[in-house]
Parts: structure tokens; C-alpha cells; sequence
């Protein structure tokens, strides 16, 4: 899985460095790829620890996260939870814009 390789960790790394990033878990569901990882490259009042989502918007791949700040205040599960409901609202409405007569609610 490319995400696992030296170049996928240096492309989630801030810094571009494969070695600044630890990946935690990777998850599929049918729309996306879940990425859980430390940054250590991101500025310290940004926070490390982050979730990523890949998905294809209009076919282009778009890349959605969230990540912790300073202090815990979003915990690894609510964190988690607020990106895959980001994704799959993203996700409804790329639908919702391709097939516009299916979602008119005339």
C-alpha cells in the first residue's frame, strides 16, 4: 500500500520527510481510505496526531483531516467520527451535484 512506503509518508509528512510520520492504522471503507498518523513535523501549537481521508470528489482525489491541536480536545474516536461524517457529507454532495435529478425534492 503506497501510504506505507518511505514516498506515501513523506507525502503525508508536513515536512515531506517519510520519517517524520507514524502511521497508527489504515482503514478502507467503500468511498475512502482512513489514514491515522503522528505528524512530528507539524509546528508544536498545531498538534501531531491527525486522521486523513482520501476520496475521489468529481474525480479528482481529495484529501480531508483533522487533527488535535495542542491539547487532546477531540479525542481519537471523535476525531475519527467527525472525518468519516465529513467525508461521507462531501461524498452526498458530489453525489448530489452529478445527479441533480435524483436528489430534487420537487
Amino acid at each position: 500500500m503506497f501510504v506505507r512506503t518511505g514516498a506515501g509518508k513523506g507525502w503525508l509528512a508536513a515536512s515531506g520527510k517519510a520519517d517524520d510520520v507514524l502511521i497508527h492504522s489504515v482503514k478502507r471503507s467503500r468511498n475512502a481510505l482512513y489514514i491515522e498518523l503522528t505528524d512530528r513535523s507539524r509546528p508544536g501549537y498545531l498538534g501531531s496526531w491527525g486522521s486523513k481521508a482520501f476520496v475521489n470528489v468529481a474525480d479528482p482525489l481529495a484529501v480531508l483531516g483533522v487533527y488535535s491541536g495542542l491539547s487532546p480536545s477531540v479525542s481519537r474516536i471523535d476525531g475519527e467520527e467527525l472525518l468519516r461524517a465529513f467525508a461521507q457529507a462531501t461524498l452526498a454532495a458530489e453525489n448530489s451535484a452529478k445527479y441533480p435529478l435524483l436528489h430534487n425534492k420537487a
